[in-house]
């Protein structure tokens, strides 16, 4: 029973250490979208989910937001959780065929 205690707790702790989709579609609606003029579904579809994890994994997918958003300013995405971006951009990408409600 302990066992099971210390896997269920593991378990949750892996699930909210991570980045959230919904999070970062949350965080893209408030505080990405107006600098964008783009809708979600437009910044998400821009690249393939190999692209967005490879910009992601090299360290150059803060540039690639700031590519598709020009007006963003640098230090406004600095305040932003890069991880639930990337898993919603991910989550959404242009051929993963799910759709940004």
């Amino acid at each position: 029973m302990k066992l099971l205690k210390i896997i269920f707790i593991f378990i949750l702790f892996l699930t909210f250490s991570n980045g959230n989709s919904f999070n970062g579609h949350k965080i893209y609606l408030k505080k990405l979208r107006n600098n964008c003029g783009l809708s979600a579904y437009a910044f998400t579809s821009k690249y393939t989910q190999k692209e967005w994890k490879d910009f992601f994994r090299k360290g150059t997918f803060e540039e690639k937001i700031l590519e598709i958003c020009p007006k963003l300013k640098k230090d406004k995405l600095e305040e932003i959780n890069l991880q639930d971006i990337f898993d919603f951009a991910y989550k959404y990408a242009k051929d993963s065929h799910n759709v940004p409600f």
